[in-house]
């Protein structure tokens, strides 16, 4: 691969595709449904049970152009007009702390300090002027000459006596500072049966809503974020073909699905390959698929040998590479596999086979290749260990050496799989460059980040040996992995009934070993 194939993902150049958004937002839906219901009842227990009642008395007042009753009955549209921004001059009179003075003094006087001060700061006999002020609410009715006085305290008989003090002083101050027009009380003011606040429905929809824009707003910003790989688009946007995803690895028993830990556990190694008796169905599959995918991008290469490495350790390499070598060992391929991570071999301990003699006795001429495989470790493949542990791995791996055992090995098998150590680590792949096909590279689902596949990607142009795709391991069908469309019902049904058959089969040719003994 060229470098200038090799695309730096730099973080504000990332595309915001809003598709993708909302179905980031519907994988979450749970934890999003879960934090809107915690919200929701905290705001309605705060509405409930914290905030006082309140109560809202009010009276109309209707404010006339004209102060004799003969105007009654010569009310045009001028004295309409004149009345309306009379109601305007009146509000901003009766709002005036002078007034609301007056009110607090006769409140003061119907109820007493002690109960007035069950609503109201009282201060030397004195109602608060700014909360009495804030209790009340003045306005034109509906745009017309009629004003309309509100007040909303704790105490209903407060709420309604505001309300009346309010009719009887306003005619009084109008008719004294403006000296024009007049003002008529239509009714007095009711005592309310019942609070008008706390509104529960409401405050509860808006912490309802607040819950809703507060986790929506955490999904959306740890995703646009999230620098890792999630998706075949991820892995196109370095133009190298996707080969295939391996989903999590999940025991499929009693008709209960169980997640297997994956953390190197050597008692586990042997159930994740696909030589496995009850290996599920879409695991064993993905690599039968990537399988196929690897044989058609190898196809145009001069050798079918394929280094098998990843950015990281942990990303699921050895894994891979052992399985991908087994599915083509299926398909009746000659296949030498080949652990050349001498550093931290597994595959000796996966295949459960011996370590004493293997690549490194090789490079170092200790043994021939031929000596050191183990032949037919599984059906159609052959396999050499890692060996001893050498001090100098990186310059056995770029020897004359190594490239004569590719050289003798690739005219007696069809396809050789070698497990590499991760490049972003260590180097040792890199000097293998002449003498294989392609690199296989493997990349940890949610785990592995676009950084490290860059840094990756420009460290293995320099053997221009080509990438023939990537990998992508451990992903969580839950997340929306391709497969799991795909094998989620139509290949169910073919599951159970393959299993059936290889269980047959097994059991016709132990009857017939049986009846030949």
């Amino acid at each position: 691969m060229e470098n200038g194939n090799i695309k730096e993902k730099l973080e504000d150049e990332r595309e915001i595709d809003l598709w993708k958004l909302f179905q980031v937002l519907l994988r979450r839906s749970p934890i999003i449904l879960f934090v809107i219901l915690c919200f929701g009842a905290i705001g309605f227990s705060y509405a409930k049970y914290y905030l006082p009642l309140e109560y809202t008395a009010s009276t109309y007042m209707y404010i006339k152009n004209g102060n004799n009753a003969e105007e009654k009955s010569a009310i045009n549209q001028q004295d309409l007009m004149a009345s309306k921004s009379l109601v305007e001059t009146y509000i901003v009179i009766l709002k005036n702390d002078t007034v609301v003075k007056q009110v607090g003094m006769e409140l003061v006087s119907k109820f007493g300090a002690s109960e007035i001060a069950k609503c109201f700061t009282v201060k030397n006999g004195m109602v608060s002027v700014s909360e009495l002020k804030n209790s009340i609410t003045m306005a034109a009715d509906g745009g017309t000459e009629v004003l309309k006085i509100s007040a909303q305290t704790k105490d209903p008989n407060v709420s309604a006596e505001i309300c009346d003090i309010y009719a009887e002083v306003a005619p009084v101050f109008l008719v004294r500072i403006i000296g024009a027009g007049s003002v008529e009380v239509i009714g007095d003011a009711e005592v309310p049966q019942s609070p008008s606040a706390p509104d529960v429905k409401k405050i509860t929809m808006m912490a309802a809503l607040i819950g809703f824009v507060l986790s929506a707003g955490i999904v959306l910003l740890v995703y646009l974020l999230d620098r890792t790989i999630k998706s075949e688009e991820d892995i196109r946007s370095f133009s190298l073909a996707y080969l295939g995803e391996v989903p999590e690895l999940v025991e499929e028993r009693s008709g209960k699905k169980k997640r297997q830990k994956k953390k190197n556990k050597q008692s586990a190694m042997q159930d994740m390959l696909l030589c496995a008796d009850d290996l599920s169905f879409s695991f064993s599959e993905a690599y039968r698929s990537i399988r196929t995918n690897l044989m058609f991008s190898l196809a145009p290469q001069a050798h079918k040998i394929v280094a098998i490495t990843s950015p990281n350790a942990s990303d699921g390499k050895s894994l891979t590479a052992a399985n991908v070598a087994m599915a083509l060992a299926m398909m009746e391929k000659r296949v030498l596999f080949i652990d050349a991570d001498l550093r931290k071999p597994v595959q000796h301990q996966r295949l459960r086979l011996k370590n004493l003699t293997g690549l490194s006795e090789v490079l170092g001429q200790m043994a021939t290749w031929q000596e050191a495989r183990h032949v037919n470790a599984f059906p159609n493949m052959d396999v050499l260990t890692a060996g001893t542990c050498p001090p100098n791995p990186s310059e056995l791996l770029a020897s004359s050496a190594m490239q004569e055992l590719l050289k003798e090995a690739e005219s007696q098998y069809d396809y050789i799989i070698i497990d590499t150590p991760p490049v972003n680590v260590v180097s040792d792949v890199l000097g293998m460059g002449s003498c294989i096909g392609g690199i296989l590279l493997v990349a940890r689902y949610r785990v592995t980040t676009t950084k490290e596949v860059s840094v990756a990607l420009h460290a293995l142009s320099v053997t221009g040996v080509p990438v023939l795709g990537m990998v992508l391991t451990e992903v969580d069908f839950k997340q929306g992995g391709y497969y799991k469309r795909y094998y989620k019902k139509d290949y169910k049904s073919y599951t159970e009934s393959a299993v059936k058959a290889a269980d047959d089969a097994k059991k016709l040719e132990n009857s017939k070993k049986r009846s030949v003994s």
